[in-house]
Protein backbone atom coordinates (compact mmCIF):
# COMPACT_ATOMS: atom_id res chain seq x y z
CA UNK A 1 0.00 0.00 0.00
CA UNK A 2 1.09 3.33 -0.86
CA UNK A 3 0.71 5.02 2.61
CA UNK A 4 1.07 8.70 1.11
CA UNK A 5 -1.41 8.48 -1.73
CA UNK A 6 -3.84 6.41 0.76
CA UNK A 7 -3.02 9.23 3.44
CA UNK A 8 -4.37 12.01 1.19
CA UNK A 9 -7.65 10.33 -0.10
CA UNK A 10 -8.70 9.81 3.34
CA UNK A 11 -7.25 13.29 4.42
CA UNK A 12 -9.46 14.86 1.57
CA UNK A 13 -12.40 12.70 3.62
CA UNK A 14 -12.00 14.23 6.76
CA UNK A 15 -10.27 11.32 8.32
CA UNK A 16 -7.47 13.30 10.06
CA UNK A 17 -6.74 10.99 12.25
CA UNK A 18 -6.02 7.61 10.38
CA UNK A 19 -4.39 9.81 8.03
CA UNK A 20 -1.99 11.34 10.05
CA UNK A 21 -1.72 7.54 10.82
CA UNK A 22 -0.74 6.77 7.35
CA UNK A 23 1.57 9.65 6.78
CA UNK A 24 3.28 8.60 9.83
CA UNK A 25 4.19 5.16 8.56
CA UNK A 26 6.12 6.68 5.80
CA UNK A 27 8.04 8.53 7.93
CA UNK A 28 8.51 5.81 10.25
CA UNK A 29 9.24 3.35 6.88
CA UNK A 30 13.26 3.05 6.94
CA UNK A 31 13.50 2.08 2.90
CA UNK A 32 11.54 5.50 2.29
CA UNK A 33 13.90 7.96 0.68
CA UNK A 34 14.47 11.31 1.68
CA UNK A 35 12.15 13.49 -0.48
CA UNK A 36 9.63 10.80 -0.01
CA UNK A 37 9.36 11.55 4.10
CA UNK A 38 9.81 15.45 2.64
CA UNK A 39 6.37 15.22 1.26
CA UNK A 40 4.97 12.94 4.36
CA UNK A 41 6.05 16.29 6.44
CA UNK A 42 4.36 18.06 3.90
CA UNK A 43 1.32 16.30 3.85
CA UNK A 44 1.36 16.39 7.86
CA UNK A 45 1.98 20.57 7.87
CA UNK A 46 -1.45 20.24 5.38
CA UNK A 47 -3.60 18.29 7.90
CA UNK A 48 -2.28 20.14 11.23
CA UNK A 49 -3.10 23.26 9.12
CA UNK A 50 -6.61 22.24 8.36
CA UNK A 51 -6.98 20.98 11.69
CA UNK A 52 -5.56 24.42 13.35
CA UNK A 53 -2.76 22.85 14.62
CA UNK A 54 -0.46 26.04 13.65
CA UNK A 55 2.55 25.38 15.78
CA UNK A 56 2.25 21.92 14.42
CA UNK A 57 1.90 22.51 10.70
CA UNK A 58 5.06 24.59 10.82
CA UNK A 59 7.29 22.40 12.55
CA UNK A 60 6.52 19.64 9.90
CA UNK A 61 6.42 22.27 6.70
CA UNK A 62 10.06 23.64 8.18
CA UNK A 63 11.26 20.04 8.68
CA UNK A 64 9.97 18.93 5.09
CA UNK A 65 12.08 22.06 3.85
CA UNK A 66 15.41 21.24 5.87
CA UNK A 67 15.17 17.68 4.03
CA UNK A 68 14.10 19.19 0.74
CA UNK A 69 14.83 22.95 0.50
CA UNK A 70 13.55 22.82 -3.33
CA UNK A 71 10.64 22.09 -2.61
CA UNK A 72 8.20 24.98 -3.71
CA UNK A 73 4.83 23.23 -2.61
CA UNK A 74 6.04 23.27 0.96
CA UNK A 75 7.28 26.68 0.89
CA UNK A 76 3.90 27.95 -0.80
CA UNK A 77 1.79 25.79 1.89
CA UNK A 78 3.79 27.05 4.66
CA UNK A 79 3.25 30.52 3.44
CA UNK A 80 -0.49 30.07 4.66
CA UNK A 81 0.15 28.45 7.99
CA UNK A 82 2.59 31.99 8.84
CA UNK A 83 -0.12 34.35 7.43
CA UNK A 84 -2.27 32.28 9.99
CA UNK A 85 0.06 32.81 12.84
CA UNK A 86 0.28 36.75 11.84
CA UNK A 87 3.62 36.24 10.70
CA UNK A 88 3.08 38.18 7.50
CA UNK A 89 6.43 39.15 6.12
CA UNK A 90 7.92 35.49 6.76
CA UNK A 91 4.49 34.27 4.65
CA UNK A 92 5.36 36.62 1.97
CA UNK A 93 8.83 35.78 1.85
CA UNK A 94 7.94 31.80 1.43
CA UNK A 95 5.64 32.58 -1.32
CA UNK A 96 8.14 34.48 -2.80
CA UNK A 97 10.72 31.85 -2.62
CA UNK A 98 8.38 28.93 -4.02
CA UNK A 99 7.82 31.48 -7.13
CA UNK A 100 11.24 31.95 -7.43
CA UNK A 101 11.56 28.17 -7.91
CA UNK A 102 8.87 27.37 -9.29
CA UNK A 103 7.51 30.55 -11.51
CA UNK A 104 4.90 29.39 -13.00
CA UNK A 105 3.32 27.78 -9.91
CA UNK A 106 -0.22 29.14 -10.18
CA UNK A 107 -1.25 27.53 -6.51
CA UNK A 108 1.98 29.65 -5.28
CA UNK A 109 0.57 33.14 -6.43
CA UNK A 110 -2.79 32.33 -5.59
CA UNK A 111 -1.41 32.32 -2.00
CA UNK A 112 0.51 35.14 -2.25
CA UNK A 113 -2.50 36.95 -3.50
CA UNK A 114 -4.56 35.49 -0.50
CA UNK A 115 -2.10 36.82 1.84
CA UNK A 116 -1.76 40.16 0.94
CA UNK A 117 -5.77 40.34 0.52
CA UNK A 118 -5.99 39.59 4.27
CA UNK A 119 -3.59 42.69 5.13
CA UNK A 120 -5.05 44.73 2.70
CA UNK A 121 -2.64 45.04 0.06
CA UNK A 122 -5.35 44.73 -2.73
CA UNK A 123 -4.01 46.04 -5.67
CA UNK A 124 -0.78 43.82 -5.26
CA UNK A 125 -3.61 40.67 -4.40
CA UNK A 126 -4.90 41.55 -7.81
CA UNK A 127 -2.24 40.95 -9.74
CA UNK A 128 -1.42 37.78 -8.39
CA UNK A 129 -4.98 36.55 -8.67
CA UNK A 130 -4.25 37.89 -12.22
CA UNK A 131 -0.76 35.99 -12.64
CA UNK A 132 -2.07 32.78 -11.62
CA UNK A 133 -5.36 33.13 -13.80
CA UNK A 134 -2.74 33.64 -17.08
CA UNK A 135 -0.69 30.40 -15.96
CA UNK A 136 -3.68 28.78 -15.29
CA UNK A 137 -6.72 30.31 -16.69
CA UNK A 138 -9.25 26.94 -16.83
CA UNK A 139 -10.41 25.42 -13.67
CA UNK A 140 -8.82 27.28 -11.07
CA UNK A 141 -11.58 28.00 -8.54
CA UNK A 142 -9.22 29.28 -5.82
CA UNK A 143 -8.00 32.00 -8.06
CA UNK A 144 -11.12 33.35 -9.40
CA UNK A 145 -12.78 32.61 -5.71
CA UNK A 146 -10.26 34.57 -3.88
CA UNK A 147 -9.95 37.22 -6.54
CA UNK A 148 -13.71 37.78 -5.43
CA UNK A 149 -12.94 38.42 -2.21
CA UNK A 150 -10.27 41.13 -2.89
CA UNK A 151 -12.49 42.91 -5.35
CA UNK A 152 -15.19 42.92 -2.56
CA UNK A 153 -12.58 44.41 -0.16
CA UNK A 154 -12.18 47.14 -2.97
CA UNK A 155 -15.95 47.92 -3.52
CA UNK A 156 -15.75 46.55 -7.20
CA UNK A 157 -19.27 44.44 -6.56
CA UNK A 158 -20.23 43.42 -9.89
CA UNK A 159 -16.84 42.41 -10.90
CA UNK A 160 -16.66 40.29 -7.41
CA UNK A 161 -19.97 38.60 -8.30
CA UNK A 162 -18.80 37.78 -11.78
CA UNK A 163 -15.48 35.83 -10.46
CA UNK A 164 -17.33 34.64 -7.43
CA UNK A 165 -19.79 33.16 -9.95
CA UNK A 166 -17.21 31.78 -12.08
CA UNK A 167 -15.43 29.96 -8.98
CA UNK A 168 -19.25 27.99 -8.53
CA UNK A 169 -19.21 27.03 -11.72
CA UNK A 170 -15.81 25.51 -11.73
CA UNK A 171 -16.66 23.48 -8.22
CA UNK A 172 -20.12 23.87 -7.71
CA UNK A 173 -19.33 21.90 -3.87
CA UNK A 174 -17.07 24.85 -2.77
CA UNK A 175 -18.89 26.05 0.40
CA UNK A 176 -16.47 29.26 0.69
CA UNK A 177 -17.25 30.25 -3.09
CA UNK A 178 -20.91 30.08 -2.14
CA UNK A 179 -20.81 31.62 1.41
CA UNK A 180 -18.63 34.26 -0.62
CA UNK A 181 -21.91 34.59 -3.23
CA UNK A 182 -23.83 35.02 -0.32
CA UNK A 183 -22.56 37.91 1.16
CA UNK A 184 -22.62 39.86 -2.37
CA UNK A 185 -26.11 38.64 -2.48
CA UNK A 186 -26.77 39.87 1.02
CA UNK A 187 -25.04 42.95 0.30
CA UNK A 188 -27.22 43.64 -2.68
CA UNK A 189 -30.74 42.83 -0.54
CA UNK A 190 -31.45 40.24 -2.35
CA UNK A 191 -32.20 37.88 0.95
CA UNK A 192 -34.31 35.36 -0.80
CA UNK A 193 -31.16 33.92 -2.68
CA UNK A 194 -28.68 35.24 -0.08
CA UNK A 195 -30.20 33.49 2.68
CA UNK A 196 -30.03 30.27 1.42
CA UNK A 197 -26.44 30.79 -0.19
CA UNK A 198 -25.63 31.58 3.23
CA UNK A 199 -25.88 27.64 4.56
CA UNK A 200 -22.99 27.14 3.27
CA UNK A 201 -21.33 28.73 5.45
CA UNK A 202 -21.80 25.54 8.06
CA UNK A 203 -19.59 23.45 5.68
CA UNK A 204 -16.86 25.97 5.55
CA UNK A 205 -13.51 24.71 7.24
CA UNK A 206 -13.13 27.65 9.20
CA UNK A 207 -16.92 26.79 10.43
CA UNK A 208 -17.23 25.02 13.82
CA UNK A 209 -20.28 23.76 14.10
CA UNK A 210 -21.47 21.93 17.64
CA UNK A 211 -22.78 18.36 17.43
CA UNK A 212 -26.21 17.95 18.81
CA UNK A 213 -27.56 14.65 19.33
CA UNK A 214 -30.96 16.02 17.95
CA UNK A 215 -32.37 17.04 14.97
CA UNK A 216 -31.75 20.19 13.24
CA UNK A 217 -34.72 22.61 12.86
CA UNK A 218 -36.09 22.87 9.41
CA UNK A 219 -39.47 24.18 9.76
CA UNK A 220 -43.19 23.34 11.02
CA UNK A 221 -44.83 23.56 14.39
CA UNK A 222 -42.67 24.86 17.37
CA UNK A 223 -45.41 24.77 19.42
CA UNK A 224 -44.83 22.94 22.74
CA UNK A 225 -41.34 22.31 21.46
CA UNK A 226 -38.15 23.35 22.74
CA UNK A 227 -35.73 24.97 20.65
CA UNK A 228 -31.85 25.44 21.60
CA UNK A 229 -30.28 28.45 19.52
CA UNK A 230 -26.59 28.21 19.56
CA UNK A 231 -24.29 31.17 18.96
CA UNK A 232 -21.53 31.48 16.52
CA UNK A 233 -19.44 33.76 14.35
CA UNK A 234 -18.29 36.92 16.84
CA UNK A 235 -20.28 38.48 20.17
CA UNK A 236 -21.79 41.24 18.14
CA UNK A 237 -23.59 38.73 15.21
CA UNK A 238 -25.09 37.17 17.96
CA UNK A 239 -26.37 40.34 19.50
CA UNK A 240 -27.68 41.21 16.37
CA UNK A 241 -29.93 37.85 15.76
CA UNK A 242 -30.63 37.37 19.21
CA UNK A 243 -33.95 38.84 18.07
CA UNK A 244 -34.64 35.76 16.46
CA UNK A 245 -35.42 34.05 19.71
CA UNK A 246 -38.61 36.63 19.97
CA UNK A 247 -39.46 34.75 16.66
CA UNK A 248 -39.66 31.11 17.98
CA UNK A 249 -40.93 32.15 21.26
CA UNK A 250 -44.22 33.91 19.79
CA UNK A 251 -44.40 30.14 17.77
CA UNK A 252 -44.79 28.67 20.84
CA UNK A 253 -41.80 27.44 21.54
CA UNK A 254 -39.24 26.90 24.98
CA UNK A 255 -35.98 29.02 23.78
CA UNK A 256 -32.60 27.51 24.99
CA UNK A 257 -29.42 29.70 24.00
CA UNK A 258 -26.10 28.14 24.21
CA UNK A 259 -23.94 30.82 25.01
CA UNK A 260 -20.68 32.30 25.08
CA UNK A 261 -19.78 32.69 28.60
CA UNK A 262 -19.38 36.88 27.78
CA UNK A 263 -22.94 36.77 26.72
CA UNK A 264 -24.46 35.27 29.45
CA UNK A 265 -25.33 37.96 31.94
CA UNK A 266 -26.29 40.40 29.47
CA UNK A 267 -28.44 38.26 27.79
CA UNK A 268 -29.72 36.26 30.95
CA UNK A 269 -32.45 38.15 31.47
CA UNK A 270 -34.26 38.64 28.29
CA UNK A 271 -38.16 37.98 28.44
CA UNK A 272 -37.75 35.48 25.20
CA UNK A 273 -35.19 33.42 26.33
CA UNK A 274 -35.87 30.55 28.53
CA UNK A 275 -32.54 29.52 29.39
CA UNK A 276 -28.86 30.71 29.16
CA UNK A 277 -26.19 27.53 28.51
CA UNK A 278 -22.60 29.00 29.08
CA UNK A 279 -20.44 27.78 26.35
CA UNK A 280 -19.13 24.63 26.40
CA UNK A 281 -21.13 22.77 28.87
CA UNK A 282 -23.62 20.52 27.39
CA UNK A 283 -26.96 21.54 26.77
CA UNK A 284 -30.22 20.01 27.95
CA UNK A 285 -32.17 17.68 25.83
CA UNK A 286 -33.91 19.76 23.40
CA UNK A 287 -36.48 18.70 20.58
CA UNK A 288 -34.30 21.08 18.12
CA UNK A 289 -31.46 22.82 17.46
CA UNK A 290 -30.56 25.74 15.36
CA UNK A 291 -27.52 27.76 14.36
CA UNK A 292 -28.37 31.50 15.00
CA UNK A 293 -27.34 32.45 11.74
CA UNK A 294 -29.92 30.49 10.06
CA UNK A 295 -32.88 31.98 11.70
CA UNK A 296 -33.20 34.66 9.13
CA UNK A 297 -33.18 31.80 6.38
CA UNK A 298 -35.77 30.04 8.44
CA UNK A 299 -38.40 32.36 9.08
CA UNK A 300 -38.02 33.41 5.32
CA UNK A 301 -36.76 36.97 6.09
CA UNK A 302 -36.39 39.65 3.48
CA UNK A 303 -35.65 43.26 3.92
CA UNK A 304 -39.28 44.62 4.58
CA UNK A 305 -39.87 41.77 7.05
CA UNK A 306 -36.63 41.94 9.18
CA UNK A 307 -37.88 42.10 13.01
CA UNK A 308 -36.83 45.37 13.70
CA UNK A 309 -38.48 46.30 17.32
CA UNK A 310 -36.36 48.11 19.61
CA UNK A 311 -34.77 47.48 22.11
CA UNK A 312 -34.92 44.04 22.58
CA UNK A 313 -31.90 44.57 25.22
CA UNK A 314 -32.42 46.42 28.07
CA UNK A 315 -30.10 46.83 30.63
CA UNK A 316 -29.53 46.48 34.56
CA UNK A 317 -31.81 49.31 36.27
CA UNK A 318 -29.54 49.71 39.29
CA UNK A 319 -26.37 50.14 36.95
CA UNK A 320 -28.01 52.54 34.84
CA UNK A 321 -28.86 55.10 37.86
CA UNK A 322 -25.52 54.78 38.85
CA UNK A 323 -24.34 55.94 35.10
CA UNK A 324 -26.62 58.37 34.89
CA UNK A 325 -25.41 60.15 38.23
CA UNK A 326 -22.15 59.86 36.53
CA UNK A 327 -22.55 61.27 33.59
CA UNK A 328 -24.94 64.03 35.03
CA UNK A 329 -21.38 65.20 36.83
CA UNK A 330 -19.34 65.44 33.05
CA UNK A 331 -19.07 68.31 31.14
CA UNK A 332 -20.63 69.15 28.19
CA UNK A 333 -23.55 69.78 27.01
CA UNK A 334 -23.37 66.52 24.62
CA UNK A 335 -22.40 62.90 25.91
CA UNK A 336 -21.20 60.84 23.00
CA UNK A 337 -20.09 57.12 23.12
CA UNK A 338 -17.23 55.97 20.86
CA UNK A 339 -15.94 52.99 19.76
CA UNK A 340 -13.00 52.49 17.07
CA UNK A 341 -11.10 49.08 17.38
CA UNK A 342 -13.33 45.44 16.65
CA UNK A 343 -11.41 42.43 16.73
CA UNK A 344 -8.27 42.13 15.45
CA UNK A 345 -8.33 38.81 14.49
CA UNK A 346 -11.55 39.50 12.52
CA UNK A 347 -10.27 39.04 8.42
CA UNK A 348 -11.41 42.32 7.70
CA UNK A 349 -10.63 44.47 10.84
CA UNK A 350 -7.89 46.37 8.55
CA UNK A 351 -10.21 47.79 6.82
CA UNK A 352 -13.74 48.30 8.98
CA UNK A 353 -11.70 49.65 12.59
CA UNK A 354 -11.22 53.21 12.94
CA UNK A 355 -7.41 54.53 14.09
CA UNK A 356 -8.34 56.25 17.42
CA UNK A 357 -6.71 60.04 15.76
CA UNK A 358 -9.27 60.24 13.16
CA UNK A 359 -11.74 60.87 15.70
CA UNK A 360 -10.21 64.29 16.48
CA UNK A 361 -11.93 65.53 13.88
CA UNK A 362 -15.09 65.42 15.86
CA UNK A 363 -13.80 67.41 18.45
CA UNK A 364 -16.50 70.25 19.91
CA UNK A 365 -16.19 72.68 23.16
CA UNK A 366 -19.92 71.16 23.92
CA UNK A 367 -19.21 67.48 23.63
CA UNK A 368 -17.86 64.95 26.12
CA UNK A 369 -16.62 61.98 24.60
CA UNK A 370 -16.54 58.79 26.36
CA UNK A 371 -14.60 55.74 24.94
CA UNK A 372 -16.50 52.21 25.36
CA UNK A 373 -13.42 50.64 24.01
CA UNK A 374 -12.61 47.86 26.10
CA UNK A 375 -9.07 45.55 24.79
CA UNK A 376 -7.42 46.00 22.22
CA UNK A 377 -7.55 49.29 20.76
CA UNK A 378 -7.64 51.27 24.09
CA UNK A 379 -4.12 51.80 24.15
CA UNK A 380 -4.69 54.11 21.79
CA UNK A 381 -6.42 56.49 24.24
CA UNK A 382 -2.92 57.39 25.15
CA UNK A 383 -1.96 59.47 22.09
CA UNK A 384 -2.85 63.10 21.85
CA UNK A 385 -6.30 63.71 21.38
CA UNK A 386 -8.04 67.01 20.66
CA UNK A 387 -11.53 65.69 22.21
CA UNK A 388 -12.49 66.26 25.62
CA UNK A 389 -12.29 62.83 27.07
CA UNK A 390 -14.34 61.65 30.34
CA UNK A 391 -12.25 58.14 30.66
CA UNK A 392 -13.93 55.23 32.27
CA UNK A 393 -10.08 53.91 32.79
CA UNK A 394 -10.81 50.71 33.97
CA UNK A 395 -14.25 50.17 35.76
CA UNK A 396 -16.06 49.51 32.31
CA UNK A 397 -17.88 46.31 32.75
CA UNK A 398 -14.48 45.47 35.41
CA UNK A 399 -17.33 44.52 38.51
CA UNK A 400 -20.65 44.21 36.41
CA UNK A 401 -19.82 41.54 33.41
CA UNK A 402 -19.41 41.63 30.11
CA UNK A 403 -21.17 44.76 28.51
CA UNK A 404 -23.10 45.14 31.78
CA UNK A 405 -22.13 48.50 32.55
CA UNK A 406 -21.91 49.22 28.64
CA UNK A 407 -25.18 48.48 27.74
CA UNK A 408 -26.29 51.15 31.39
CA UNK A 409 -24.01 53.77 30.08
CA UNK A 410 -24.75 53.72 26.75
CA UNK A 411 -28.52 53.68 27.55
CA UNK A 412 -28.14 57.11 28.98
CA UNK A 413 -25.89 58.83 26.76
CA UNK A 414 -27.08 61.22 23.56
CA UNK A 415 -25.14 59.68 20.70
CA UNK A 416 -23.03 56.52 20.23
CA UNK A 417 -20.06 57.05 17.22
CA UNK A 418 -18.24 53.92 16.12
CA UNK A 419 -17.05 51.47 13.63
CA UNK A 420 -18.75 47.70 13.08
CA UNK A 421 -18.37 46.30 16.27
CA UNK A 422 -19.96 44.68 18.87
CA UNK A 423 -20.67 47.90 21.14
CA UNK A 424 -22.39 49.55 17.92
CA UNK A 425 -25.09 46.12 17.46
CA UNK A 426 -25.61 46.50 21.17
CA UNK A 427 -26.18 50.66 21.07
CA UNK A 428 -28.77 49.31 18.11
CA UNK A 429 -30.23 46.84 19.91
CA UNK A 430 -30.96 49.40 23.20
CA UNK A 431 -32.58 51.56 20.58
CA UNK A 432 -29.54 54.21 21.22
CA UNK A 433 -29.08 56.96 18.52
CA UNK A 434 -25.70 55.51 16.80
CA UNK A 435 -23.67 56.53 13.96
CA UNK A 436 -21.57 53.77 12.15
CA UNK A 437 -18.27 54.39 10.12
CA UNK A 438 -18.65 52.35 7.26
CA UNK A 439 -15.87 51.64 4.73
CA UNK A 440 -16.25 51.51 0.98
CA UNK A 441 -16.51 47.73 1.15
CA UNK A 442 -18.78 46.92 4.59
CA UNK A 443 -19.98 43.94 5.79
CA UNK A 444 -23.18 42.40 4.27
CA UNK A 445 -25.68 42.98 6.95
CA UNK A 446 -24.99 47.02 6.15
CA UNK A 447 -26.49 46.84 2.65
CA UNK A 448 -25.53 49.82 -0.55
CA UNK A 449 -26.13 52.93 -0.88
CA UNK A 450 -28.74 53.96 2.29
CA UNK A 451 -27.60 55.90 5.15
CA UNK A 452 -30.29 53.73 7.37
CA UNK A 453 -30.62 50.24 8.93
CA UNK A 454 -33.36 47.96 8.40
CA UNK A 455 -32.17 46.11 11.25
CA UNK A 456 -31.64 49.45 13.76
CA UNK A 457 -34.25 52.13 13.82
CA UNK A 458 -31.71 54.39 15.85
CA UNK A 459 -28.99 53.90 13.52
CA UNK A 460 -27.24 56.02 10.81
CA UNK A 461 -24.42 54.90 8.55
CA UNK A 462 -21.83 57.07 6.87
CA UNK A 463 -20.29 55.32 4.16
CA UNK A 464 -16.15 56.10 2.63
CA UNK A 465 -15.90 57.63 -0.54
CA UNK A 466 -12.29 56.55 -0.80
CA UNK A 467 -10.73 52.90 0.51
CA UNK A 468 -9.06 54.12 3.37
CA UNK A 469 -9.47 57.25 3.90
CA UNK A 470 -12.14 58.38 6.86
CA UNK A 471 -12.00 62.42 6.32
CA UNK A 472 -15.40 62.63 4.18
CA UNK A 473 -17.05 60.46 7.01
CA UNK A 474 -15.66 62.04 9.93
CA UNK A 475 -17.06 65.41 8.11
CA UNK A 476 -20.30 64.15 7.67
CA UNK A 477 -20.07 63.13 11.47
CA UNK A 478 -19.32 67.04 12.36
CA UNK A 479 -21.01 68.53 10.47
CA UNK A 480 -24.08 66.89 11.66
CA UNK A 481 -22.92 66.85 15.75
CA UNK A 482 -23.20 70.32 15.67
CA UNK A 483 -26.76 70.16 15.13
CA UNK A 484 -27.79 67.59 17.87
CA UNK A 485 -29.32 68.36 20.62
CA UNK A 486 -29.01 66.29 24.13
CA UNK A 487 -31.57 63.32 24.54
CA UNK A 488 -33.72 62.73 27.09
CA UNK A 489 -33.76 59.83 28.47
Amino acid sequence: MDNLAHGWKIHQQGLHSKAEQAYQRELNDPTAPPQRKALAWCYLGILYYDLGKYSQSLTAYNTAIQMHPQFPVALSNRANTLSALKRIDEAISSCEAAIKLKPEYSTAWTNLGTIRTNCGQLDAAIECFGKSLSILPNDNEPAHRNLGAALTYQGCFQDALRHTERAIQINPDCAEAHRNHATLTLLHEDFEHGWEEYEWRIQCKDFNLPEYPYPRYAGGSLSGKSLLLHAEQGLGDSIHFIRYAQLATRAGARVLFHCPPALCKLFGHLPFIDQIIPMPSAPPTCDFYLPLMSAPHIFQTRPETIPRDTPYITPDLKLTKQWKTWLSQQPGRLKVGIVWQGNPDHPADWQRSLPFRVLNGLAHPDVTFIPLQLGHGGEQLTDETALNIADLGEQLDRDSGPFMDTAAIMSQLDLVIGSDTAVIHLAGALHVPTWVALSVSPDWRWMLNRDDSPWYPSMKLFRQSQRGDWSDVIQSMYDLLKTIQPRKC
